[in-house]
């Protein structure tokens, strides 16, 4: 574990309101923090205000060894909690829409003491994991009847009630909730007590620790952000979602790389007979390995197959092993660990629902690859392209890259796909993809192109159809010469572009 935050320290505020911002940044995407920052004159929920699409979340946090709760310390002003204070506090924030106001309290509460008999318990959702903690609730009947003043037990709050109208008294204490119990902290990572355990345990949950943020350890995270915290209450400063994310060095995007595979449309010489035969074949059977010799257009076909489906609303979800020599992400997306990424990546984006299936937020491995595919209930075909091209690339890039860290095809081979999920694998002919094919991958083999190809390829590339003699076209000719391999013809003409008859 690193230090590199150790030496400053944190305390337990520091620590309750970095639970609530990694909460915060588990359930939502945008939010702005707001530490120690009144937002009124007499705001008393300012320990953290947390502003989202959801509300206006206020908490105010008291700490104390060994404090139990007692009924003066709500009716009197000793821990600045006396409820015509915090009333006020209210009524001068209610105007800012819906908010969750929380007395926040590492006290202990003593379940049965009559003089807490205006307390209720209530059911919230307990994000401290904690039985302990209790959510209660004052009933204002047991401190104020209707038509009378506060009971003269609450002396404070009877002598201010000519100025406190019982109904909105009363509202407010409807939005009020103390939560008591909470986890105590020990102060010190290096032994950590209730309350880190709960907050490393969240920051493991947003994917700390597991790739894109493999690198980080949740330690570190977790000093880093009471440090931000303790930052932003010096400093007066709001915190964005955005902001967090960058000061604690995370990223939030699966670690996923780009999927552009550029076909140049001008050329682009299209067969709806042939995409529609491999159609039927895929969804025949259910796992393909599309097999194409080098130059044989597989990558080109498979292109305009992609949109084939497009065009019939078929949903898709892919990873590219490798698009072409000028990318730059060459060596990345032969790694398992981005092409787990992408996967996700393209699953969420068509299944968004499916993101609270993830075991972590943004965390990827072969297991939240798997737990997605196992909730899609839908026909979907998944499409791996460019396996032949790992080994290669990996070979130039060994100095730097693991061969282990590439093993895609293994990991292929680990993944079970139910019946609605197609896929289909593009690949040369290498002995590793073959072998797949004792995996119940079926192999359908990229056919030669034939002379209606070949005369749109010429077309396009604006050369008429000549005949060369009274029984040969160029068609035919270069057909024949490039055994209709498209790579091949493709060079064949370029060279008559650039012949320049004497």
């Amino acid at each position: 574990m690193g230090l590199e935050y150790a030496h400053k320290g944190y305390e337990y505020q520091d620590l309750l309101c970095a639970l609530f911002i990694t909460e915060q940044l588990l359930t939502s995407d945008n939010a702005t923090f707001k530490v120690d920052k009144k937002e009124s004159k007499n705001d008393k929920f300012d320990d953290i205000t947390i502003i989202s699409s959801n509300g206006i979340l206020k908490r105010q946090i008291k700490y104390s060894e060994d404090k139990i709760l007692q009924k003066a310390d709500l009716s009197s002003a000793s821990y600045d909690l006396a409820l015509d204070i915090l009333f006020k506090s209210w009524q001068e924030t209610i105007s800012a829409g819906t908010i969750d106001l929380r007395i926040c309290l590492a006290w202990e509460y003593i379940e049965g003491n009559g003089e807490l008999d205006f307390l209720k318990e209530v059911n919230c959702y307990n994000l401290y994991n904690d039985e302990n903690v209790k959510f209660l609730k004052i009933d204002i009947d047991s401190i104020w009847e209707n038509g009378r003043l506060p009971k003269s037990s609450w002396r404070r709050l009877r002598s201010q009630a000519q100025n406190i109208n019982r109904e909105d008294f009363g509202a407010f204490l409807n939005d009020l909730i103390i939560e008591i119990n909470l986890p105590k902290s020990s102060n010190n990572i290096a032994n950590p007590a209730a309350l880190e355990s709960l907050v490393i345990s969240k920051l493991k949950k947003l994917g700390v620790g597991k790739y894109p943020n493999h690198s980080k350890s949740v330690e570190d995270v977790l000093l880093n952000l009471t440090h931000i915290v303790k930052s932003s209450r010096a400093r007066g400063e709001e915190l964005s979602f955005t902001t967090i994310l960058y000061r604690l060095g995370l990223k939030n995007d699966f670690g996923n790389i780009q999927q552009d595979f550029v076909i140049d449309k001008d050329l682009n010489v299209i067969n709806e007979f042939r995409y529609q035969h491999f159609y039927d074949f895929i969804f025949t059977n259910q796992k393909t390995v599309l097999i194409g010799q080098p130059g044989s257009g597989k990558s080109w076909f498979l292109q305009n197959f992609i949109e084939y489906l497009k065009n019939h609303s078929v949903k898709i979800v892919q990873h590219y092993c490798y698009t072409g020599i000028d990318d730059l992400y060459e060596k990345e997306r032969i790694t398992i660990n981005v092409f787990l990424a992408n996967l996700i990546n393209d699953i969420i984006i068509v299944y968004p629902n499916l993101a609270e299936c993830k075991s972590t937020k943004y965390g990827v491995d072969l297991d939240e690859l798997q737990t997605l595919i196992n909730n899609i209930k839908e026909e979907i075909v998944f499409i791996i392209d460019g396996l032949d091209h790992i080994g290669r690339i990996y070979n130039f890039h060994k100095s730097i890259i693991k061969e282990v860290d590439t093993e895609i095809i293994k990991v292929l081979s680990k993944l079970k796909f139910p019946e609605n999920i197609r896929v289909v694998l593009a690949s040369q002919p290498i002995a590793e993809v073959i072998q797949l094919t004792d995996d119940s991958y079926e192999v359908f083999n990229v056919l030669p192109w034939d002379i209606n190809d070949t005369e749109k390829l010429l077309t396009n590339n604006g050369f008429g159809d000549i005949n060369l003699d009274r029984n040969v076209k160029l068609s035919n000719l270069l057909m024949k010469k490039s055994n209709g391999n498209p790579l091949y013809l493709t060079y064949l003409i370029n060279e008559l572009k650039g012949y320049s008859p004497t």
